[in-house]
């Protein structure tokens, strides 16, 4: 996951375009992209915070659920020799 926020020179076409090359970048390898404008980050604005704890928990169970058991979560540790 990459947070970007977004400043007043990202009303530029120069920075928009950029900003979507490195978007697409970053998606092509697995990354994705959660975008904020400042306004939304200060002065102390919860929704992004919550946004973003948003995506980690679902990231995570989508994350457990594509991943198989290790043998220590299906109860079959075994002890040294």
């Amino acid at each position: 996951m990459a947070i970007e926020v977004d400043g007043v020179s990202h009303n530029l076409q120069s920075v928009r375009l950029k900003d979507k090359e490195k978007e697409e970048f970053l998606n092509s390898i697995g990354i994705t992209v959660l975008r904020f404008q400042d306004d939304e980050i200060y002065p102390e604005n919860r929704d992004a915070l919550r946004a973003i704890e948003e995506y980690v928990l679902e990231f995570e169970k989508l994350k457990r659920a594509d991943t198989p058991p290790t043998p220590s979560q299906e109860g079959t540790n075994k002890k040294p020799s």
